[in-house]
Parts: structure tokens; C-alpha cells; sequence
């Protein structure tokens, strides 16, 4: 069975409610260790919030001297990698130098996914939060 349908089946199962809940404990340990990748970044990456004045954005594509920026709206998606790697799949905005942002020093929740178990299958996506710097847009004049 896959994560999906062991989180389908355990509110009613409590066989199936203890398998889940040691998934989500193992699923919690692959998270702090992607964490501590996320963490060593010292540049804007894919992940990233941007604050934009009222707007908040997410880094969507590192470009190497430029970052692309998603709003989200379209089922946008980051999955994050055993190594820190975020993948981005959805929508992109045009490219902005990566000069014009400033770290704003906060960090905040954002949504990403990984395989539960790292076991890449249909249906076994562990939907979760991690956390990533915030940066604000310096708006060109």
C-alpha cells in the first residue's frame, strides 16, 4: 500500500492508524535531515519566499545569476530532495537578478513533498512544511 491510502484508511483502521503514524515519524526524520540542507544555503534558491510588497512569492527557478517567481495559483509543487534539492513544477514568471533581492533574516513555513519512505511510487507523496528564508524584492527606479 502506498502513503495515500494508508492516510485514506486510518481513521477507520487502527491497524492502519499505527502503520501511519510510523511512517510519519520515519517521514519526519527524512524531513529534518533535507532540512539541515535547506538550512546551509547561504543564497536565494528554489523554495525561497519572496516578499513583494503585499504580495508573498516562492523562488521558483534558479537561473544562476537570475531566480524565476511563481504565485502559486496554478497547483504549483516543490518537491524536496534527500539532498536539499528543491524541484519546482508549475508556472514561472519572468526572470529578476538575483541583486535585487535582500535577505529579510525571517524564515517561514512553506509546503513541499517528498516520497514517503523514499520509496518513489503512485500515490505516495508525503505532503509537508519546510522552512525557508524569506527575502524581499528591491524594486528597480
Amino acid at each position: 500500500m502506498n502513503y495515500q491510502e494508508f492516510a485514506g484508511i486510518a481513521p477507520y483502521q487502527s491497524w492502519a492508524a499505527a502503520y501511519k503514524a510510523k511512517l510519519d515519524f520515519d517521514n519526519g526524520i527524512l524531513l529534518a535531515a533535507r532540512q539541515k540542507h535547506l538550512d546551509a544555503r547561504t543564497e536565494i534558491g528554489v523554495g525561497d519566499l519572496v516578499i513583494d510588497g503585499k504580495k508573498t512569492l516562492r523562488v521558483a527557478h534558479d537561473r544562476g545569476d537570475s531566480v524565476q517567481l511563481t504565485d502559486g495559483r496554478f497547483d504549483a509543487s516543490f518537491y524536496l530532495g534527500d539532498d536539499g534539492f528543491v524541484d519546482f513544477s508549475g508556472g514561472l514568471d519572468p526572470a529578476i537578478p538575483k541583486i535585487r533581492f535582500a535577505s529579510t533574516g525571517e524564515r517561514r513555513d512553506a509546503p513541499v513533498w517528498f516520497f514517503s519512505q523514499n520509496c518513489a511510487m503512485a500515490h505516495n507523496g508525503y505532503h509537508t512544511m519546510a522552512k525557508f528564508r524569506v527575502w524581499s524584492l528591491i524594486q528597480a527606479y
